[in-house]
C-alpha cells in the first residue's frame, strides 16, 4: 500500500510538473510570437 501510494505521488508530482512545464514553454512562445509582430 505504502509503496502504491509513494509511486502514484510521484506520477502526480511529474504530471504537474510536466504541465507547469508546458504551460510555461506555450507562454513563452505566445509571448515571443506577439513580441515579434
Amino acid at each position: 500500500m505504502a509503496v502504491g501510494a509513494t509511486d502514484a505521488a510521484t506520477a502526480l508530482a511529474a504530471g504537474l510538473t510536466i504541465i507547469s512545464a508546458a504551460l510555461a514553454a506555450g507562454l513563452t512562445i505566445i509571448s515571443g510570437a506577439i513580441c515579434n509582430r
